[in-house]
C-alpha cells in the first residue's frame, strides 16, 4: 500500500547539510551539535571516510568531541560503527578509548520488584529481578524524523534512547575491550597509555550504584577482571556467588604490567573524575606503591583537601594526619581550607588546626571569622581561639557585636554570653551596645541581652537611673519596656521605636 512505501531519503546537498560541511572545513567547534541535528543517514555514512582520513588537527580535535557525547543522535549509526571499523583497523587508541567509555554508557540494567506465584503457598511473593529495560533503542525509520514534530521535540524523543539494538550494542563494547585485550597482549607497553586514556573519561556519573559499575563492561575488565566477587557472563558482569560490591579490590587484568611503573595509577588517583577508579587506584598505591604516597608533597596534600575528587579528599586528610610538619602551613591556608573542603571533613580539619596552630598565631579578626561561620566544627574553632582574647582595635571592638549575628545555632548563645562578658570587662563600657544585643533578629540573642541588662550595674543604671527614673518607678518596669520595644518586627529590627516613645507614660524618649 502507498501508506506503507518509505520516502525517499533526504538529499545530500540541501542547504543543513551544506552548512554541515562549511562549519567541518573551518574546524568550528560548532560542528559537532550541527552534525548530530543531521539526520540523513547516507549523507553521514559518506561522510565517515572524509572526516577520518582529514589529516588536520582541528578534524581529530572535532572527533574527540563528537565521541565524547553520548551515542544518541538518531540515524548517525553508518557513522559512529564506520568510525568505529576506522580505528579499530589503524589501531587508533585514544579514538578507541572514547569508543569503550561510550559503548559502555549505552546499557544500563535497572531492579525491579517481581510478583512470583507460589503454588506450594498459593499466594504471590515479592522478588527482586534485574532486568534490561526495553524501548531504548533509537528508531531506523526516516518516517520518524521527517516531520515537524520531531525537531519540536527531539530531547524528548531521544531521552534514555540510544544507537543500535540492545545486542548490538551488547557486542560493540565487547569489541571495543577485546581491542584493548589484544594490545596487552601483543603490545604492552601500550596498554597501559591506552586503557588510562579511557578510565580519565569515565565521571561519577556513569556509576551512580553497584549495578551501574557493573553495566561498565570495559570499565571492570580493566580494574576487576580476576575478582572473586563477580563474574562474566554473555549479557554483562555478575555477582558471584557469596560475592559482595563491599569487598571488591583491585583485581586487573594484565597485573604484571601495572605493577611496573607506579607514576600511571597515581596520574590516575589525581586526574580521575571517577571515584570507583580513584578508589581503586589509592589501594593499588598502598598496596603496591606505599614509597610513591609518602613523595606526595605538603603543598600537594593541601590541594588535594579542596580537589573535586572525593577519594583524593579523604586519602589527603589521612596522610596530613599522620605526618608532621603541619606548624608550616599559614593560618591564610588553613582558612582556605575551611571555606573550601567539604563540610564532612571540616571536624577533622578542625583538630588539625587545634594541634598544631597555637592561639596566639590567630588574629581576633581571624578568630571571629571562623566563629561566625555556619558549620559547626568551624565556628566551634574559632571560639576555641577567641577564648583569651580581647578587642584592642575599633575594628575588633565593632567585629565583637557581630556575634549577635553568628551562623552555627548550636554555638550562638555561648558566643553571644562571651561577647557580654568582654565587653563588660572594658573600662568604656557604653550602656548602648546592650541594644546591639537587644535588637538581634534571634529570640535566644534577645533573651541574653535582656539577662545582660539585668546583672550589669552600668547598664542597669544608665536606663533605670537620672533621667528616666522619673518616668519608670522600677527597674523591671523599665527593664521590660526596653525587651519588648527590642523585639524587631522583621530580620533587620527596628530601633528607632525604641527612641520614639516611653511605653509607661507615651512621652518622647529622646
Amino acid at each position: 500500500m502507498a501508506r506503507d512505501r518509505k520516502p525517499p531519503p533526504p538529499s545530500a546537498n540541501d542547504t543543513n547539510w551544506e552548512r554541515v560541511r562549511r562549519l567541518f572545513q573551518s574546524g568550528a567547534l560548532e560542528f559537532v551539535e550541527a552534525v548530530r541535528q543531521v539526520v540523513n543517514a547516507p549523507a553521514l555514512a559518506t561522510f565517515a571516510e572524509t572526516w577520518w582520513t582529514d589529516p588536520r588537527i582541528e578534524a581529530k580535535r572535532l572527533l574527540f568531541a563528537y565521541l565524547e557525547l553520548p551515542f544518541n543522535s538518531p540515524r548517525h549509526e553508518p557513522l559512529v560503527k564506520r568510525l568505529f571499523k576506522f580505528a579499530d583497523t589503524t589501531g587508533d587508541d585514544a579514538i578507541m578509548a572514547r569508543f569503550l567509555v561510550g559503548f559502555d554508557r549505552t546499557i544500563r540494567r535497572r531492579r525491579v520488584a517481581k510478583e512470583v506465584y507460589n503454588h506450594k503457598r498459593r499466594a504471590y511473593e515479592q522478588s527482586e529481578a534485574v532486568i534490561t529495560p526495553g524501548n531504548t533503542t533509537l528508531a531506523r525509520d526516516d518516517r520518524s524524523y521527517a516531520g515537524p514534530w520531531f525537531s519540536q521535540n527531539r530531547e524528548q524523543f531521544v531521552a534514555g534512547k540510544f544507537l543500535f539494538s540492545m545486542p548490538t550494542r551488547t557486542y560493540l563494547r565487547r569489541r571495543a575491550w577485546r581491542y584493548f585485550r589484544k594490545l596487552g597482549r601483543q603490545q604492552p607497553d601500550r596498554y597501559i597509555p591506552a586503557v588510562c586514556t579511557a578510565l580519565k573519561r569515565y565521571t561519577d556519573a556513569d556509576v551512580p550504584d553497584g549495578l551501574a559499575l557493573l553495566d561498565n563492561w570495559g570499565l571492570v575488565h580493566i580494574l576487576f577482571h580476576h575478582s572473586a566477587m563477580i563474574e562474566a557472563h554473555p549479557s554483562g558482569w555478575r555477582m558471584a556467588d557469596g560475592g559482595s560490591l563491599s569487598r571488591l579490590e583491585p583485581e586487573p587484568m594484565f597485573r604484571k604490567l601495572w605493577l611496573r611503573n607506579a607514576e600511571p595509577v597515581f596520574d590516575l588517583l589525581v586526574r580521575s573524575k571517577c571515584r570507583p577508579v580513584a578508589m581503586w587506584a589509592m589501594q593499588m598505591l598502598r598496596r603496591h606503591f606505599p614509597e610513591r604516597l609518602a613523595q606526595v608533597t605538603l603543598a600537594e596534600l593541601l590541594a588535594w583537601v579542596v580537589a573535586p575528587n572525593t577519594a583524593l579528599n579523604e586519602l589527603a586528610i589521612e596522610l596530613l594526619e599522620t605526618r608532621g610538619g603541619l606548624e608550616a602551613v599559614t593560618i591564610a591556608q588553613w582558612l582556605e581550607l575551611t571555606e573550601k573542603a567539604r563540610t564532612d571533613l571540616l571536624d577533622r580539619i578542625c583538630a588539625m588546626v587545634e594541634r598544631s596552630v597555637k592561639p596566639e598565631q590567630v588574629s581576633f579578626t581571624d578568630a571571629i571569622k571562623l566563629a561566625m561561620q555556619r558549620p559547626v566544627p568551624l565556628a566551634r574553632l574559632g571560639f576555641a581561639f577567641l577564648k583569651g582574647k580581647t578587642p584592642k582595635t575599633p575594628e575588633e571592638l565593632t567585629a565583637v557585636f557581630g556575634l549577635r549575628n553568628a551562623e552555627a545555632e548550636p554555638l550562638r548563645v555561648d558566643l553571644v554570653k562571651w561577647a557580654c562578658e568582654t565587653l563588660s570587662a572594658r573600662a568604656d563600657f557604653d550602656p548602648l551596645w546592650v541594644l546591639e544585643f537587644l535588637d538581634s533578629r534571634f529570640e535566644e540573642v534577645r533573651e541574653v541581652g535582656w539577662e545582660w541588662l539585668q546583672i550589669e550595674p552600668r547598664a542597669t543604671r544608665f536606663w533605670c537611673g537620672s533621667g528616666f527614673s522619673n518616668r519608670h518607678t522600677t527597674t523591671s518596669a523599665c527593664a521590660s519596656w526596653v525587651y519588648s520595644k527590642s523585639k524587631p518586627r522583621n530580620a533587620t529590627g527596628w530601633r528607632s521605636s525604641l527612641w520614639s516613645a516611653c511605653g509607661s507614660c507615651g512621652r518622647p524618649y529622646c
